[in-house]
């Protein structure tokens, strides 16, 4: 009976809640477009010298950089796509003498090595709701490559006078090659939408600052809450023009207000400025929506790796040579790794009013590829409550299990993981913050020749108090006292 009568109990502490207008429901998504291209180049480089009257010793390196970006998108309700590249290269020369010498032995060095390091990601997605219906696809995909090369001389010389010379010679030679890319896809289709309603909250909460500090005249209309919503959507695109976009951001912010006919005076004073655009201490992502269907991932991945050394060795007595010897090494790897996975995903995000968050998810996911047995599985579900300058709870619970017997039979992975966390916030101005925490965990991973479980309980706990707060300058401010 205990299960029916939960349940009606959180009917009843809900249901206030959940009969109100949904302010999180109407969100959509603005139809925007952004570009966005940079290059950057540098340059360093350095030369030392140092003697003394037996040492000599020289260096010199020099390194730089290429690191092109670009990206492009467009975003809306019904179409989401967008594509971006980014690659990095440095190449790196280094070089250096030293001699040293007293009476009847001389010996010098030399040194040379040149390394090339680079990078490079594509990264792509797409998102489609053709029609009226919550009927949708997505896709999303990324390769990325890193590639390692370069080599290294050095020679030693050592001279002994007699009757004859001694002279003995060597000489290094090293050789490395490292390269790796990484494919991976995703693709999902399903019924259901989910949208980041994030800024409908970040609005509200502007809202009451406004109102607060008396920097509007009334209540903002519904058609500038869901302008500002929307403008807040794209505040993170104002940087694909601008390197410091706040001001243009907040420039729309207040031609948005006086619009609305509800700005006080001719716009923005310091202090509201400052006000508004203080982080508040609890954010968290406010997702609104459902969606299920069947996924797939896919995942490639190539790594090679050769090194190649080489030793010479020469002794010369009074210009002949009397002994001469070489080594060498050489290795070589390469991996290839695959990974073709089918299953279903569902997730379900609720704003319950302002002061609360249900997020539940979780996917399941087989082996695809033949000879191939295995599970992947992750499940979360997280409760939140909150009000943003002041309190936060949250609920968290996930679950993960990943089992992969591959095609020879050996275990590849076999592992389950649990995890539970409760977290505590109280904020008040000035006067106190009181941060509290308790997670519980359990994990189990199955190798060969056994098994190992783990179990582990963790709290924290953190206050911190102003007793005493005071700022006077007569003759130039007001006393400044703790807020209240």
């Amino acid at each position: 009976m205990r299960s029916p009568v939960a349940v009606a109990v959180l009917a009843i502490l809900f249901a206030p809640t959940l009969a109100r207008p949904d302010p999180f429901s109407e969100f959509r998504i603005p139809d925007h477009s952004w570009r966005s291209g940079r290059l950057g180049v540098a340059a360093s480089g350095d030369v030392s010298h140092s003697s003394d009257p037996i040492f000599e010793r020289s260096s010199s390196s020099l390194s730089s950089r290429l690191a092109p970006q670009f990206s492009l998108g467009h975003d809306s309700d019904s179409l989401l796509w967008s594509l971006a590249f980014s690659a990095d290269a440095e190449p790196d020369v280094r070089g250096g003498r030293r001699s040293t010498g007293g009476p009847g032995f001389e010996r010098s060095a030399a040194n040379h090595t040149q390394d090339l390091a680079e990078s490079w990601t594509i990264a792509a997605q797409a998102r489609s709701y053709p029609g009226s219906a919550p009927l949708g696809v997505s896709f999303s995909g990324s390769a990325s490559g890193t590639h390692q090369e370069g080599w290294s001389r050095e020679y030693d010389r050592a001279v002994t006078a007699g009757t004859p010379e001694q002279r003995d010679e060597s000489a290094l030679r090293e050789d490395f090659r490292n390269y790796r890319y990484v494919l991976s896809a995703t693709l999902a289709a399903g019924v259901g939408r989910v949208r980041d309603a994030t800024v409908v909250f970040d609005a509200y909460v502007l809202e009451e600052r406004l109102l607060e500090i008396g920097a509007i005249t009334r209540p903002l209309s519904q058609r500038a809450r869901e302008k500002l919503a929307a403008l807040g959507y794209i505040a993170g695109d104002y940087a694909n023009a601008h390197d410091r976009p706040a001001r243009s951001y907040w420039q729309d912010v207040e031609r948005i207000l006086r619009e609305d006919g509800v700005l006080r005076g001719g716009g923005l004073d310091a202090y509201s400025l400052v006000r508004v655009m203080e982080g508040y201490l609890y954010r968290i992502p406010r997702a609104r929506g459902w969606f299920a269907g069947p996924i797939a991932n896919a995942r490639h991945q190539h790594t090679s790796y050769q090194e190649d050394d080489r030793t010479d060795q020469f002794s010369f007595l009074g210009g002949s040579l009397v002994s001469a010897g070489s080594s060498w090494s050489s290795y070589r790897f390469v991996q290839f790794e695959d990974e073709l996975d089918l299953g279903g995903e569902a997730e379900f995000h609720f704003p319950l009013d302002w002061d609360w968050q249900l997020d539940a998810s979780s996917q399941v996911t087989l082996p695809a590829r033949g000879g191939e047995r295995g599970l992947h599985a992750n499940s979360h579900a997280t409760l939140t409550w909150l009000i943003a300058d002041r309190w936060q709870a949250v609920a968290a619970l996930s679950h993960q299990r990943d089992y992969l017997l591959a095609r020879n039979g050996s275990r590849e992975d076999d592992s389950w993981r649990f995890d539970a966390s409760l977290e505590l916030g109280w904020y008040v101005e000035d006067h106190v913050e009181l941060s509290a925490s308790v997670s519980h965990t359990q994990d189990r991973q199955l190798y060969f020749p056994g098994r190992l479980y783990d179990r582990d309980t963790s709290f924290f706990l953190g206050l911190t108090y102003r007793f005493l707060g005071a700022l006077d300058a007569p003759g130039l401010i007001e006393p400044v006292r703790p807020m209240r």
